[in-house]
């Protein structure tokens, strides 16, 4: 179904609202959405925060002619402007409109949710994950490292000793030009940060991520050998996978599992790496 006509946030400044025409963008632009719509037609190369008073008195006396003929179409539009208010009045929960950068406006999903009894994680509606393990909880209390938001579940395998999977919405500095590099960005990052202790890493290995298409997402990981550090595991495995998706925005998730992670854990995390799905 096509979008109402009215006043949108601009999606080249967001500032502003700019009028959708039911069709594309229009060049007449103003301070709120609560602006007067602009006359019928007008000039295509006209840009303007206002209408201008002589171009209205034209209009307004075109509209006068034109009455009989078009009073039919001003009732529908009418119709459609207000449901279209109503709408952007009384928004889903957990979501905002918005237009899109160069398509009409549409409703924007949470950038993440958590369904708690499956352990799934939802990000932006598109991309669910299942998390591995229990507790599960989002957003994670102090957020830190490569991620900005995340959703995670932290598995106790020994005293103060986790096996841990994350998913979420990376720093934006860590974010790279292709999910590829920014997987190895953050494994490389993380590696060289997150390790107590002298470690000995092995060559870090790439490839895809579940079945996720290859130019949309990517996994990078690396064995790692826990020396000179107090830790009741021998050795660790970090991986790291990253998604792109539709809005441009990439998606980050990260594992570790130890040469000691129980079977049944083991195989969750695995199916951890095998079940994200774009929708």
């Amino acid at each position: 179904m096509a979008t109402a006509p009215g006043w949108y946030p601009d999606p080249q400044e967001p500032s502003t609202v700019r009028w959708w025409n039911g069709i594309g963008w229009t060049p007449w632009r103003a301070e709120s959405a609560d602006a007067e719509p602009p006359p019928y037609g007008g000039d295509p190369r006209t840009v303007a925060t206002v209408v201008p008073a002589a171009d209205r008195e034209q209009r307004h006396t075109l509209r006068i002619v034109l009455l009989a003929v078009a009073v039919v179409l001003a009732l529908l539009a009418a119709v459609a402007v207000m449901g279209s208010a109503q709408r952007r009045a009384s928004p889903l929960p957990g979501s905002s409109t918005s237009p899109t950068a160069y398509g009409s406006p549409s409703v924007r999903a949470a950038p993440l949710v958590l369904h708690p009894g499956p352990r799934t994680a939802e990000l932006f509606g598109e991309l669910t994950v299942q998390l591995p393990g229990e507790p599960a909880e989002a957003p994670v209390q102090g957020t830190a490292g490569p991620f900005a938001d995340a959703a995670a579940s932290n598995t106790e395998i020994h005293p103060d000793w986790y096996v841990s999977a994350w998913v979420g919405l990376p720093q934006e500095s860590a974010v790279q030009v292709t999910p590829a590099a920014t997987a190895a960005a953050i494994g490389e990052s993380f590696l060289s940060s997150s390790y107590p202790g002298t470690v000995r890493a092995g060559e870090p290995r790439t490839g895809p991520l579940g079945e996720l298409p290859a130019d949309r997402a990517a996994s990078w990981s690396v064995d790692v050998e826990l020396v000179g550090v107090d830790v009741p595991s021998r050795t660790e495995t970090l991986q790291v996978g990253a998604v792109r998706l539709d809005g441009g925005q990439q998606v980050v998730m990260l594992a570790t599992t130890t040469d000691d992670t129980p079977e049944d854990l083991r195989a969750a995390v695995e199916a951890f790496w095998t079940s994200p799905v774009l929708a």
